[in-house]
């Protein structure tokens, strides 16, 4: 599905334009795409490809994993949006090096370099499992090095999430949890550049709280969340796409996909969206009974035209494109 707009369609045509493509995002027809991949066996047999990054410098970035384990590589693919299209099998990027054990990949485009991170596992056992966020930086895809990590975030802290603003400053996204922090809570911090993250990832010194009313109803009832990836927008603010999950009563897994505007001055945030939950997707066999109500954000991709693309991994076992109308517009 293809919308475009002219540049002298008007206010009608284009809530027109936004009805219908909501329309179809909540019936899912047309707006969804099912991203496929064509995995060597060199890499992983059988093996499923989802929680997707968007695409950035002309890859894609997937968790590849079987069924049965835990154990994943972050392997890098050629993205190629007809092929999604017409449902071909993406291909991988041999020139660009294969992340062993790293789950949930995730990136942020600068001027000069890349970042490029994921969730290492350090160890996994029948009832718990030991993690910490790793970030590597290299000037463009091909240098990335597994074997040279730029910074590490303290052990059991996901969705740290790095945005270089325009003053040379950077944002970053925390999520400590554990006492006062409940399962998980969004924090963020402001630091005068990207090379002082390696020393600002040992510690939670100057941290901010990011509240909003549903983020705190959504603690205040056993919830959690977490910053999926931060984008840079015109008006100076920063735009977060994130993630809120619970437990439901069956103790099963609930994620859904949420937006908000952040003003990294004053801490104002604004503009609290769900744009994708369960009810999004289309029905896929999960990876277990308790992922079934799973989605969970690799990144957004914004047009000119007034929508965007989102990028979702579904169940823990599928990677999804959704078209929807620009959540930031």
């Amino acid at each position: 599905m293809a919308f475009a707009r002219s540049p002298e369609m008007g206010r009608f045509e284009e809530r027109a334009l936004f009805k219908e493509m909501e329309r179809r995002f909540h019936e899912g027809k047309k707006a969804f795409r099912i991203v496929k991949f064509r995995v060597p066996s060199r890499i992983m047999k059988d093996a499923d490809v989802y929680n997707p990054t968007a695409p950035f410098h002309g890859v894609i970035v997937g968790r590849v994993e079987k069924r049965d384990s835990e154990y994943s590589k972050s392997v890098f693919f050629k993205y190629d949006e007809n092929l999604v299209s017409n449902g071909n099998k993406l291909h991988i990027d041999d020139s660009a090096a294969v992340f062993e054990n790293l789950q949930d990949p995730f990136f942020s485009e600068h001027a000069q370099f890349i970042l490029f991170g994921g969730v290492k596992l350090i160890s996994q056992q029948k009832d718990s499992s030991t993690f910490r966020t790793v970030i590597f930086k290299a000037n463009d895809v091909h240098g990335l090095d597994p074997n040279s990590v730029f910074a590490s975030g303290p052990l059991g802290e996901k969705d740290i999430r790095v945005l270089q603003l325009e003053d040379t400053s950077a944002i970053v996204s925390r999520r400590p949890q554990g006492g006062e922090y409940g399962k998980g809570r969004i924090y963020y911090q402001v630091i005068g550049g990207i090379d002082e993250l390696p020393k600002t990832l040992t510690a939670l010194d100057d941290i901010r709280y990011l509240s909003t009313p549903q983020l705190d109803e959504h603690y205040a009832g056993g919830g959690w969340a977490g910053v999926n990836q931060m984008l840079k927008l015109e008006d100076g603010k920063v735009g977060i796409i994130g993630h809120l999950g619970r437990f439901e009563e069956s103790g099963g897994r609930n994620y859904s996909t949420f937006t908000l505007k952040l003003d990294p001055k004053t801490g104002e945030a604004t503009e609290f969206k769900i744009i994708a939950d369960i009810g999004s997707v289309p029905k896929m066999a999960p990876k277990r009974q308790d992922l079934s109500d799973v989605v969970f954000p690799g990144g957004l991709i914004r047009h000119q035209d007034g929508t965007a693309r989102l990028f979702l991994g579904v169940r823990d076992s599928y990677s999804v494109e959704l078209d929807i109308p620009d959540p930031f517009v």
